[in-house]
């Protein structure tokens, strides 16, 4: 019986504090776990024979204070950084009055507050983060707090892969509770327009253990993007337009390091962004003058929304969508739909001096190009060399350039909340619900901002509803106007235009809008053919959208126009007129949607190998209508194989089509062969085919369309995939000739 209580005794004597038999000198703080970022170290010293004027204490070993309070016990506060670590150990040694010996406390704690930073390297694939666009391997670099992970991949590599073809750049983003939705595919520091960081080495500045800001430190030279050429690009325009001198790759005697930086989440949802510091130092004799920034692709089932600054937001009409150019860059923020619903990524920009214009940007086919503390436009259309470079490093000095890139869950806003946070800006807050026929409508959009002649001109900030048909963000102060709308719903009143409603958001003020859209009708088709088996086909619902994307137009000096939507970005294939709605049936012949109740003709396809069938219908709200087809093959096609050579998803800069959605359209369109043609990447389509039950149906083909920007673009199939590479194998035509 002795020998099982004494282990027990023994334990409890350590749990207490290290207190020490027939003694009252003990460690009261902290306990084994340490659960917040500040605590104190408390000691209490009641033994006679010790003299605790002369006590000594550490911290994993380095020199502590503690100071004596009233009551007689010895105190030390403790905050975020060195030399706290993960694991600590906290040593207390008070002298015996005698001069002979002395009394020792030993603590080992915990420190894991929750929401600490960390940042190290991928040693074990479940941590690396997951979805259509992640391309993180073991060994890239994780940044994770509470709220969100971040990967920068590793350095000293090359993969030829739109932007992406150096390393240590941020390649994966998600929010914590949201896995498996990865749709952005990276961020890359520009230098000097046409050069970008090409990163050799990679530090962990701070793993973030002590409770402060981790720290991951990138650094390369300067190199050619092999990928873009901007002076050959824009020599398409059809106006004379120029770029400045001296931005071509010249080999400049300059070393670049990025620092990115994430605090710790103390509270649930804190810091969802990573802090980017570009420090440029430059090695030669004579001071430089760079214009700096950002090239961004993310690929994905992303919209894409540029807001205005301030001073461009007042005279500018702007709306959700792909500006070609922005006079000054408020936020640049992409948002998901589809299989991306529920994740938003975006970079905010911060003034390289407050004397500088703010930040702009240049979109074309799906990348974009942002520079910092400069316009664009008047880079392109004033004399050459009139347009002072931002950046100016010095002979023998640096120079650095801040932004931050943020991840979100799902909305356009998620970058204006970062916004009024990273710059402090007047705000409150907006918030409400979206039904439809009184019922909860996930999903629904809900745009603000300013307001001229009753519609909505310039879009502040966009949300979408969540799964309880609900929305909330920031807004800067002062006065919008706010309105709803949902796919196949008629908008508030039924009419053809939004209804706006007056918002007016003064500091700190919190409002509250709901909106409650109109019932709305279902369709649901069935698609057999003449064996009554199911059948992937075309659905095209003809007629007209009574309740149509209202349109802004982006204007700059009557020449440079953008068309962008008030609650969606309409960049890419619109619908062709008198069509209200384009679905696909899959493998088991099914199709449902909703649609504004009115008549319309559906037709059912399969393309030319097959009958075609169509029926008016009659769409009522609150009700379902159900439509039956079916086909017949009418061609022969036994010994031939359709196919289509050129084909892009989301692997590609100017695609947002997700693989499922591409098989099931091409399956549906009768097509036995998909060659994968995507823009220096390849992608293995035969296990989507399979998992959505297909394979009877289509097949596919690796295929890649080899893009350079001056000399043509070619396709090339088949071709093999490299399951290593991000891009699967793409051909490097950039690299020098062996």
């Amino acid at each position: 019986m002795l020998r099982s209580v004494l282990p027990l005794a023994v334990l409890a004597l350590l749990l207490s504090g290290n207190s020490c038999p027939g003694t009252s000198v003990r460690v009261v703080s902290p306990v084994q776990q340490v659960t917040t970022f500040e605590f104190e170290i408390e000691v209490e010293i009641q033994d006679p024979s010790l003299d605790p004027s002369r006590r000594v204490a550490t911290l994993n070993d380095d020199p502590l204070v503690l100071v004596e309070g009233p009551d007689g016990r010895f105190r030390a506060p403790v905050a975020p950084g060195p030399p706290l670590r993960d694991r600590n150990v906290l040593r207390v040694r008070i002298p015996k009055r005698t001069g002979k010996g002395q009394h020792t406390l030993v603590q080992h704690f915990h420190y894991r507050p929750p929401g600490k930073a960390r940042a190290g390297r991928i040693s074990d694939p479940k941590d690396l983060i997951r979805g259509p666009l992640a391309h993180g391997r073991v060994g890239d670099w994780l940044l994770a707090n509470g709220t969100a992970r971040f990967v920068v991949q590793d350095v000293a590599q090359r993969d030829f892969h739109s932007i992406g073809q150096y390393g240590g750049n941020l390649i994966d983003a998600e929010r914590i509770g949201r896995p498996k939705r990865d749709n952005f595919f990276e961020i890359q520091p520009a230098l000097n327009i046409e050069t970008v960081v090409n990163a050799q080495t990679v530090t962990v500045l701070n793993d973030g253990q002590d409770g402060t800001a981790a720290l991951l430190e990138t650094c390369g030279p300067d190199d050619l993007l092999d990928w873009t050429n901007p002076s050959d690009q824009i020599s398409q325009f059809d106006f004379p337009v120029t770029l400045p001198p001296g931005i071509d790759d010249f080999d400049l005697p300059v070393e670049a390091c990025t620092v990115y930086r994430l605090e710790p989440s103390r509270s649930p949802g804190e810091h969802p962004w990573v802090e980017m510091t570009t420090t440029v130092f430059n090695h030669g004799p004579d001071d430089l003058r760079l214009f700096p920034g950002d090239y961004l692709n993310a690929m994905g089932e992303l919209e894409q929304w540029t807001s205005l600054d301030p001073s461009s937001a007042v005279s500018l009409d702007s709306g959700l969508g792909e500006n070609v150019v922005t006079l000054g860059l408020g936020v640049f923020s992409f948002y998901g739909f589809g299989e991306a619903e529920g994740v938003s990524y975006g970079r905010v920009g911060v003034p390289i001096d407050p004397s500088l214009p703010p930040d702009s940007s240049f979109t074309d086919s799906g990348f974009s190009l942002v520079l910092s503390g400069v316009s664009i436009p008047l880079i392109l259309i004033f004399p050459p060399g009139l347009i002072q470079p931002p950046l100016a490093v010095p002979a023998g000095g640096s120079a650095s350039f801040q932004r931050f890139f943020v991840v979100g869950d799902g909305d356009a806003g998620d970058l204006v909340d970062a916004e009024v946070a990273i710059r402090g800006l007047s705000h409150g807050t907006v918030r409400g619900c979206v039904t439809v026929g009184g019922v909860p409508a996930p999903g629904a959009r809900v745009s603000a901002g300013f307001v001229r002649d009753g519609a909505i001109n310039n879009v502040r900030s966009a949300w979408v509803a969540d799964a309880d048909g609900c929305y909330e963000g920031r807004l800067p102060s002062g006065s919008y106007g706010i309105a709803a709308a949902r796919s196949g719903t008629p908008y508030e009143g039924g009419g053809p235009e939004p209804v706006v409603h007056p918002l007016a958001i003064v500091d700190g003020g919190e409002v509250t809008q709901d909106f409650a859209l109109p019932a709305t009708g279902r369709v649901k088709v069935w698609v057999r053919d003449e064996t009554d088996a199911p059948l992937p086909a075309r659905i095209t619902v003809v007629g007209f959208d009574p309740s149509p994307e209202p349109l802004i137009t982006l204007s700059l000096f009557g020449v440079l126009e953008t068309d962008g939507g008030t609650f969606r970005d309409p960049t890419g294939d619109r619908l062709p007129f008198g069509v209200a709605r384009i679905d696909y049936s899959g493998a088991r012949g099914r199709a449902s949607f909703d649609l504004e109740p009115g008549r319309y003709q559906v037709f059912v396809t399969r393309g030319t190998e097959y009958s075609a069938w169509d029926r008016e219908i009659e769409v009522t709200a609150g009700a379902e209508t159900t439509v039956k087809a079916t086909l017949a093959r009418v061609l022969d096609t036994a010994g031939f194989v359709s196919s289509d050579f050129h084909v892009h998803l989301i692997d590609s800069l100017d695609s947002r089509v997700a693989a499922r959605d591409r098989v099931r359209q091409f399956a549906g369109e009768g097509v036995d062969n998909l060659v994968a043609t995507e823009h220096d990447a390849r992608s293995d389509l035969l296990p989507v085919i399979d998992e959505l039950g297909l394979s009877r149906f289509l097949t596919s083909t690796l295929g890649e369309e080899i893009t350079t920007p001056s000399f043509g673009h070619y396709n090339a199939y088949p071709l093999g995939l490299d399951p290593e590479r991000p891009s699967g194998g793409s051909i490097d035509w950039g690299r020098a000739a062996p």
